[in-house]
Order: C-alpha cells, then sequence, then structure tokens
C-alpha cells in the first residue's frame, strides 16, 4: 500500500448505555459520524475495555444507570486516568446543572438531537487530529 493511499484510522468511540436500545441508538449515531464503535452496559464493562485499549477517543456515556448516577463517577474516573479522551454525557432524568462533570464534557439531554449529537463527534475527532499533528 502506497503512502497516498493509507486512511487515516477512524475514532474509536465507546458507547456506555445500560439500554440495549439506547446503545444501539448511540453506536448509530457513532458510526453515521464515520466513527468505530465500541459498547459497553455499564460502568464495570466500560473500564474493563478502556483498560485492554488504547485506540478509544471518544466516550459517550449515560449518567442513569442501575446505581443512580454512575456515569458521573465514569466521567470522572476515565478524566482522571485517561484524560486525553474526550467525554460525552446523556441524561433523560438530569440536567447538566445538575451534576458536577469533569470540564470540558458535552452533555446532551435526552432524547438528543442526532444531528447535534453527530457533529459534536465530528468536531471532537478533528480537534484530537488537530492535536496530533501540532
Amino acid at each position: 500500500m502506497s503512502a497516498t493511499s493509507r486512511q487515516t484510522p477512524r475514532t474509536v468511540v465507546l458507547v456506555v448505555e445500560d439500554e440495549a436500545l439506547q446503545r444501539h441508538m448511540a453506536i448509530s449515531v457513532a458510526q453515521e459520524a464515520g466513527m468505530d464503535a465500541l459498547a459497553a452496559a455499564d460502568v464495570a464493562q466500560a473500564l474493563t475495555i478502556l483498560e485492554s485499549r488504547q485506540d478509544i477517543g471518544i466516550v459517550l456515556t449515560d449518567l442513569d444507570m442501575p446505581n443512580w448516577l454512575e456515569g458521573q463517577s465514569l466521567a470522572t474516573e476515565i478524566k482522571r486516568r485517561w484524560p486525553e479522551i474526550t467525554l460525552m454525557v446523556t441524561s433523560g432524568w438530569h440536567q447538566a446543572r445538575e451534576v458536577e462533570l469533569p470540564a470540558g464534557t458535552r452533555f446532551f439531554p435526552k432524547p438528543y438531537k442526532i444531528p447535534e449529537v453527530v457533529q459534536a463527534l465530528r468536531e471532537a475527532a478533528q480537534g484530537a487530529k488537530d492535536e496530533a499533528l501540532a
């Protein structure tokens, strides 16, 4: 393969959502944004994936999982251990002002507007590529 025919690696998004239908929809949104998507049904599964892979650039997580604001704990842990990962958080029960999220976290109330999330994913991926080139 020649240098000109090589493709830039696609951004990998980890979707963390306990509700299967919502998880599948979020995966479709990430794929629509031109990204590869992985899925986790809970925080423990998400941490296992994050610990085993180094190519995840974005985590899109729900706040409201079985242990209430478990997604908030996940967001905090990701920023502590993997500060280079872009965080995007969703919730159907809470507003961004009601929870303490790490700096730079994007919040989308459910039901979120798919074009808005697609655009945010693309912007995050482009920002990461621009930083890598700098």
